[in-house]
């Protein structure tokens, strides 16, 4: 597999506290380059570029965690507190996943794997 067939079509990823904005993050690809952007729309944002190795590395772990099985949506409770959205599709595989309060018991795993891909730590605290 070359460096162009591991860069997926589609790759968004954002998470965060409705009541804090500042307690977002977004992960979106452009230009086949994964921009990381912490807070509003305003907020700090990145240029990132993953080598062969980190994504090879990724959609290894995506297939051992049973990333394209996450249901549609994981919504616990109430509104407010952390909502979470996964887009990602890369050729005939595709994933949207979304909730609010609540997670695949993957999750975790997810958001290391991507912090191994983009080579940063997010510093994420989970229940």
């Amino acid at each position: 597999m070359n460096m162009q067939d591991m860069i997926p079509e589609k790759f968004v990823v954002e998470y965060g506290s409705i009541i804090y904005p500042k307690e977002r993050f977004s992960v979106k690809l452009q230009n086949n380059c994964l921009i990381y952007q912490e807070g509003n729309i305003d907020g700090i944002s990145e240029p990132i570029t993953p080598s062969e190795n980190q994504w090879e590395d990724f959609w290894h772990k995506m297939e051992d965690m049973g990333l394209w099985e996450w249901n549609e949506h994981y919504d616990l409770c109430c509104f407010d507190g952390t909502q979470w959205k996964v887009q990602i599709s890369i050729e005939d595989m595709e994933i949207e996943s979304a909730g609010t309060n609540d997670f695949p018991d993957s999750f975790m795993e997810f958001v290391e794997a991507l912090e191994d891909l983009m080579d940063m730590d997010m510093k994420l605290d989970f229940p």
